[in-house]
């Protein structure tokens, strides 16, 4: 067989990946041109009826010899020293060599920081002026768009299934541009610059600007002129859409030569479950184990404000009274062995409590599990899964949680001062890490950011459609970098589980560097094309894509402003029937 060089995927994300060692083998490639047994017959060389080739002759020999030569540079130019070793050179009945190396070549790592330097803002406790990750969001969107193939997932010592890239067979460049504490454009742009000298096929940018150009028309801003010098160099170019949906307006992927990509969920979740005493069950959000006794011994069920220490030194404040951000407020007593109830109230609202600080308390006063529950006075808040160190579940509906406390006063006595004396409440922590596969799918995001697309600062329309298509970016899982400054449940983790148009971005990426491969002739608009001539607008229950919208827990009808050309399809994209080419509009027929 013939294969051709692999793809070169770029990416401009918050950080970039970390290479993961893969086993090697044994490759025979088969090249284009004429072996000697062709290639004498093309020749000058004189033959008679039934005489065997001279394979000493001199043409023979210098061709044998051209052909070997062309072996070597090719993988010099195409792998990296070291990270192989040529067998076999085979020149005389085919044109081809055997190899000993890994099939993916996960190619260079680079870092721009001038621009952040010179903002004097960089911290550099956590903003390494190095490729690394320090954050996680890079190497998860590389390793969305082409990391290996079946990579067990395991986080905190459980087992998730297997993670596949899109593309494990492409090669990858990645460009550190933006760091934690500051992002420049010119950082960017220089990256962008160095990626389209190396030659990337597909440019992969899970970023996007804060606000819209203030001087100029939206797509003419530098960093989409640069993208658009990218798609004239033939370079496939995808943006994420942004996650400052679901206001309508909200894109920040204007320009037509870059695929603004939308995201959604997947029809797999991570279902736990919260049993109560008088066997009443409450759906939740899980990833973590079971209660002891995976879920059948019921435990003491105690209300975090019910256990705050009557007299200890700290403020009255919902951090330490319903949040169980500070162990320090808690009487140990009361609280060890049982299930404690963590209400969502101001800290969560304004975004200094963390689950995190939940999971330390637990863990240092020694709590069976946690239940984080929506406060009816704040309403429901958007539950993501997290792989929690100790048996923990999310339960993110009000109306669920007054059942529960309804459940718990019944079960609790108390002085006449309102001062909780017993806890007769039982409850167990069902198990949450098993994914389950039955759910209506695709859905857009609620943050997935959303058309009309506009021309300039006032949000003035423009006839061009935002976002392009839609990409699974919901709950994705991704590897991450142990440090991972920025999201303290997840340090010490190499996969993380997080959602975003980021992650739906390196999705279309992936299926582009397929495409690429299938037909490398072809140009980033008929890429673009085959992709939104052959996206799906139904879902999984053959009914119009439906969206989340301001309303938590309610579904509209998906519109192209929201899904674009709708959910796109790997395989149909690979054989579209035809793609249109920009410009000239000219139609290409493909035999099916």
């Amino acid at each position: 067989m013939t294969i051709s060089l692999q793809l070169q995927l770029v990416f401009l994300f918050l950080f970039c990946t970390i290479s993961v060692a893969e086993e090697r083998d044994i490759y025979l490639v088969m090249v284009e041109g004429d072996p000697p047994v062709t290639f004498f017959q093309d020749s000058k060389v004189s033959r008679q009826p039934g005489e065997k080739i001279d394979f000493d002759n001199e043409v023979l020999k210098t061709h044998a010899k051209h052909l070997e030569d062309s072996h070597d540079q090719l993988l010099q130019s195409t792998l990296e020293e070291g990270a192989y070793k040529k067998l076999y050179s085979y020149k005389n009945l085919i044109n081809g060599f055997s190899v000993h190396t890994t099939l993916t070549q996960i190619v260079s790592a680079r870092f721009y920081a001038a621009g952040a330097q010179a903002t004097g803002k960089l911290n550099t406790s956590i903003d390494i002026l190095s490729p690394y990750d320090t954050v996680g969001h890079g190497s998860h969107t590389a390793s969305t768009a082409a990391g290996n193939h079946g990579v067990p997932v395991v986080v905190k010592g459980s087992y998730y299934g297997r993670a596949s890239g899109m593309a494990p067979h492409a090669r990858i460049a990645v460009y550190k541009a933006i760091y934690t504490s500051i992002g420049t454009r010119t950082d960017v742009i220089a990256a962008m610059d160095q990626a389209i000298k190396d030659g990337v096929d597909i440019l992969s940018l899970s970023i996007g600007p804060d606000e819209p150009p203030e001087k100029t028309i939206t797509m003419l801003s530098m960093f989409d002129i640069f993208m658009l010098f990218a798609h004239k160099a033939g370079i496939f170019v995808v943006q994420a859409a942004g996650n400052r949906g679901p206001l309508p307006y909200s894109t920040v992927s204007y320009s037509p030569w870059a695929i603004g990509a939308a995201s959604c969920d997947t029809d797999r979740t991570y279902p736990g479950s919260l049993v109560l005493g008088n066997g009443q069950r409450f759906n939740g959000i899980g990833l973590s184990g079971p209660s002891f006794g995976e879920g059948l011994l019921k435990y003491k069920l105690v209300l975090a404000k019910d256990a705050v220490l009557a007299n200890g030194d700290f403020p009255r404040i919902p951090q330490y009274i319903d949040e169980c951000q500070h162990p320090e407020a808690l009487d140990a007593e009361i609280v060890r062995q049982s299930i404690v109830i963590c209400m969502f109230s101001t800290g969560f609202s304004n975004g200094s409590s963390t689950l995190t600080n939940i999971t330390n308390t637990g863990r240092d006063l020694g709590f069976i599990g946690f239940v984080f529950a929506a406060n009816p006075i704040y309403g429901d808040f958007i539950a993501e899964p997290y792989p929690f160190s100790i048996p923990g579940i999310l339960i993110p509906k009000a109306n669920d949680t007054q059942m529960i406390i309804d459940y718990y006063e019944k079960q609790t006595e108390r002085n006449d001062k309102g001062v909780a004396t017993a806890y007769h409440g039982r409850a167990a922590i069902g198990e949450g890490r098993f994914a389950k596969y039955n759910e209506r799918a695709p859905i857009v995001s609620r943050t997935s950011s959303r058309g009309p697309n506009f021309i300039d600062k006032s949000r003035n329309p423009i006839d061009l459609l935002k976002p392009d298509i839609l990409a699974p970016g919901h709950s994705i899982w991704g590897a991450w970098s142990p440090m991972s400054v920025a999201t303290p449940m997840l340090v010490g983790c190499n996969f993380g589980l997080i959602s975003g148009t980021s992650m739906a971005t390196p999705h279309i990426a992936g299926v582009a560097a397929l495409i690429k491969q299938r037909h490398p002739s072809w140009s980033p608009s008929m890429i673009a094309s085959a992709m939104a001539t052959t996206a799906n607008t139904y879902d999984n229950r053959g009914e119009p894509i439906m969206a989340q919208g301001r309303e938590m827990y309610k579904l509209h009808r998906s519109t192209p402003f929201d899904h674009g050309a709708g959910l796109v399809s790997a395989a149909n994209a690979l054989d579209p029937g035809l793609v249109f080419m920009s410009g000239d509009f000219t139609i290409m027929c493909i035999t099916l």
